[in-house]
């Protein structure tokens, strides 16, 4: 058009309120995310200090329309928060493990003594003030841009606490309890700008000991629920959100453990498995949660788990749009909305291109075209081809965009038609870009051993 002459106020209403990505962030070495055994986190530690990094980031998110960033982590608080009641628990500067990290290496890290020196080397010098000093300043910079940050966590990790104090992973350790409501408490009041707290039951729980605490619905209310209330009692205005993932715990014991947690309460459901490029029309939240939610009406978060793409280079916009036609917004209850992204995998800035000038770009800049189209239509559904055309004409002025928009399209319908034929629910179990798994390159004959997606109509190799 005419630039910014042409530029006029309009009220508009998003079709889904939240946008977001999850982002699973390698804090440090010694502050681990779920898994943070690929190349991706390793590389990207030192990046995520780098407020340079935050401020492309961020701004890209917001032109794109996300107003949500997830941040998930396992426990980096002794890292990032002055903890005044625990004073040995905590460290100065950023680190890297020395050991060679692979997808070998224990996910969990249980046995990380982050205070022994010969195991990490230091890439930033930095104190504790000045971390604070930092997050404070990239948490304002979200909030000026109309992005609100949540932090996920797995449980139980205690990093930089463990074996002090009397503090352990254990469910029923009191002191472990006292610890990690204190840790949440702390760290909101440190930091007004963050808008919620999110919490996943399991990966890391001894089922047998959680019993003893009337099992871990209970243990995250008198923990993750305990701390965000202290917080809001410090502030009484200040309105927190928790969002308690539906994985491996039980919606009505959820809702009975938070009953008197006072403010937005949601939960999630992990929508199309770990395939987000499979299908637009997942049905797993259909037989797995829809009956609980419908009973205990409480907003459900989508979570659009991609780890079918990490490298290729994706773009189907009637896909997208389609997708999100689909999504179930009645469940969602126009509160809640949809954050979007990998495990095992950081979206920092990429480290693969042999091309020195792509070397160390933002993956948001490697996959503009993907992130956008989430991210625009998700706020705005009824954007046609023709205003995608004219991106990709902005963006690749030499190139037919109305051929290039139907190749990519063409293109990124592979992966889809993959994920259909072989369907395997979890992350780690089929990464179709590559064509392996965790123990390698997937042969032929794998192929055949697992179903297509249920409900796809495609006929399984042993069916016929």
């Amino acid at each position: 058009g005419g630039g910014l002459k042409d530029v006029q106020e309009k009220a508009r209403k998003p079709y889904i309120f939240r946008r977001g990505l999850k982002f699973n962030i390698p804090f440090d070495g010694r502050a681990p995310s779920y898994d943070d055994t690929g190349t991706a986190a390793q590389k990207n530690i030192p990046v995520m200090w780098e407020f340079d990094f935050w401020q492309e980031f961020l701004d890209t998110l917001a032109r794109n329309r996300y107003n949500v960033l997830t941040l998930w982590t396992t426990h980096p608080y002794p890292g990032l928060v002055k903890l005044e009641k625990y004073p040995d628990v905590g460290y100065d500067d950023v680190c890297v493990i020395k050991e060679t990290i692979d997808t070998k290496s224990d996910r969990h890290f249980n046995n990380l003594d982050i205070y022994d020196a010969s195991k990490f080397k230091v890439v930033k010098k930095i104190s504790l003030d000045e971390k604070i000093a930092f997050w404070t300043r990239v948490f304002n910079l979200a909030e000026a841009r109309g992005i609100e940050i949540h932090i996920f966590h797995w449980n139980i990790y205690t990093f930089g606490a463990k074996g002090r104090h009397g503090i352990d992973d254990m469910p029923d350790n009191e002191k472990t309890i006292a610890y990690m409501r204190y840790c949440i408490g702390e760290f909101l009041k440190t930091y007004p700008q963050v808008d919620g707290i999110g919490v996943t039951a399991g990966e890391h729980v001894n089922n047998q000991r959680v019993k003893n605490v009337g099992g871990i619905e209970q243990w995250l209310w008198r923990t993750y629920g305990r701390g965000v209330m202290d917080a809001k009692r410090a502030n009484p205005k200040r309105k927190l959100r928790f969002i308690f993932r539906q994985h491996q715990a039980n919606l009505g014991k959820i809702t009975a453990a938070f009953k008197d947690f006072d403010g937005p309460f949601n939960t999630g459901h992990k929508y199309a498995r770990a395939r987000l490029y499979s299908t637009t029309t997942s049905p797993y939240l259909d037989f797995e949660y829809r009956k609980l939610l419908e009973e205990h009406k409480v907003p459900c978060w989508l979570n659009l788990r991609n780890d079918d793409l990490f490298i290729y280079r994706w773009g189907d916009a009637d896909y997208v749009r389609e997708f999100l036609q689909n999504v179930p917004r009645d469940l969602m209850r126009y509160e809640a909305g949809f954050y979007m992204g990998p495990d095992g995998f950081v979206f920092g800035r990429e480290f693969v291109s042999k091309d020195p000038e792509l070397s160390g770009e933002l993956e948001l800049r490697k996959h503009w075209y993907r992130f956008m189209l989430w991210g625009r239509l998700g706020y705005d559904l009824t954007l046609n081809r023709d205003y995608f055309e004219k991106r990709l004409a902005h963006h690749f002025p030499h190139a037919n965009a109305d051929l290039l928009y139907d190749t990519w399209a063409a293109a990124s319908q592979i992966v889809p038609l993959v994920n259909r034929f072989f369907f395997r629910v979890n992350d780690f179990q089929f990464s179709p870009e590559a064509c392996n798994f965790n123990q390698g390159f997937l042969p032929v004959d794998q192929f055949f051993e697992h179903p297509p997606l249920r409900g796809s109509g495609i006929l399984s190799v042993q069916e016929y």
